[in-house]
C-alpha cells in the first residue's frame, strides 16, 4: 500500500517507508481491501504488482469509497 499523500509505503501497524523495496506484501488485493478498512486507512493505494510492471495496477482507497456499507469479498 503506497499513501497518496506523500508517495511512502506501508510496512506495518505505524510503520511507513519511502522505500517501495521495504513494503509489506500483503499478498491478496482482498487482504489490503480489509487491513486499509479496519485500520481506518484512507487516502492509499494497493498496489498490485508483478514481474512485469506492464501489468502493474493500482486500486485507491479513499474516505469515499468505504461509505459505512457492509462489503463482501472475495
Amino acid at each position: 500500500m503506497r499513501d497518496t499523500r506523500n508517495g511512502w509505503y506501508y510496512q506495518g501497524p505505524s510503520e511507513w517507508t519511502p522505500e517501495q523495496d521495504g513494503a509489506l506484501d500483503i499478498g491478496q488485493a482482498a487482504r489490503a481491501v480489509t487491513l486499509a478498512f479496519e485500520a481506518r486507512m484512507w487516502d492509499v493505494e494497493i498496489l498490485l504488482c508483478y514481474e512485469d510492471p506492464r501489468y502493474n495496477l493500482v486500486l485507491p482507497i479513499s474516505r469515499a469509497t468505504n461509505r459505512g456499507d457492509s462489503m463482501e469479498l472475495l
